[in-house]
């Protein structure tokens, strides 16, 4: 099965965030920096990253309301040492659902649209050898998952 993309790339609403935007077979993914939402390796939400959820929260809202999203984690494989996590799926978990909550409760979003993914270090996009590799892996993505319509 591929997802129904019927949207193009370049219409595609998530495109205006300014963020990178790619179609996949699992749908329209969302990509930002993880620095862009999260005080580093915590969960806590920055007064910047809270500005930016509520803009993609009103994307959602507008022209994805019928649509299964998912809300997935990542980050870098550098060793996590002391904070509340030991692990990067704990972080990337703790992350997804900080995002949720605040759709949910600040945004209105329901929380039946949305699943949550932590992958911790899984699925690097760039070699975690060297700095700008690991900040790219240190990320979240939002997708819509088209086949997943409700």
């Amino acid at each position: 099965m591929t997802a129904n993309v019927s949207r193009s790339l370049e219409s595609d609403p998530f495109r205006d965030l300014g963020y990178d935007v790619e179609v996949t077979s699992d749908g329209v993914r969302l990509r930002i920096p993880s620095d862009q939402l999260f005080q580093p390796g915590s969960a806590q939400v920055t007064p910047s990253g809270t500005g930016l959820l509520d803009r993609i929260a009103n994307v959602v809202k507008s022209s994805y309301s019928d649509r299964r999203i998912a809300i997935e984690g990542y980050t870098d494989n550098s060793p996590i040492y002391g904070g509340a996590y030991t692990t990067s799926h704990q972080l990337t978990s703790a992350q997804a659902e900080a995002v949720l909550e605040q759709w949910i409760r600040r945004n209105q979003l329901s929380a039946s649209q949305f699943v949550t993914l932590a992958h911790g270090s899984n699925h690097p996009i760039s070699d975690n050898q060297n700095p700008a590799g690991r900040a790219a892996n240190r990320r979240f993505e939002v997708v819509d998952q088209a086949e997943g319509a409700r």
